[in-house]
């Protein structure tokens, strides 16, 4: 993907695989689409950054869930029953991404992202 942005939908979740980070440090528009939308955002990276955004009944907008670095990622993995390939943060955001978004525990997280249906954007 290089510096693209992917952004995709898969019911119910609007995504947001971000390899510059452009919407994890500035939040601003995750936060906007969270008051209308099931927002997550995947950082991809060694420092990996994991948000689920609140949607539901009574509160829409606003951070649900974070997992932020490698530690927090393998103590999620953990916590889900699921062990780690390695303890680099780009295999462990993949199994996050593989976990939440297609609820699997063990596979070919690698093919299983791309099977996923995003738009890539060029932005810089």
């Amino acid at each position: 993907m290089g510096s693209a942005l992917g952004v995709g939908y898969v019911e119910p979740w609007t995504l947001i695989f971000d390899i510059n980070a452009r919407f994890i440090f500035d939040e601003k528009f995750p936060l906007e689409a969270s008051k209308k939308f099931k927002v997550k955002t995947f950082w991809i990276s060694e420092s990996l950054i994991y948000r689920d955004y609140h949607f539901g009944i009574f509160k829409k907008g606003g951070i649900k869930t974070e997992i932020n670095g490698g530690e927090e990622g393998l103590r999620y993995l953990s916590s889900k029953g699921i062990k780690a390939k390695d303890e680099w943060g780009e295999t462990i955001i993949f199994q996050i991404i593989e976990r939440e978004i297609l609820n699997k525990t063990d596979g070919d997280f690698i093919g299983s992202i791309w099977s996923l249906p995003f738009a890539k954007y060029d932005l810089d």
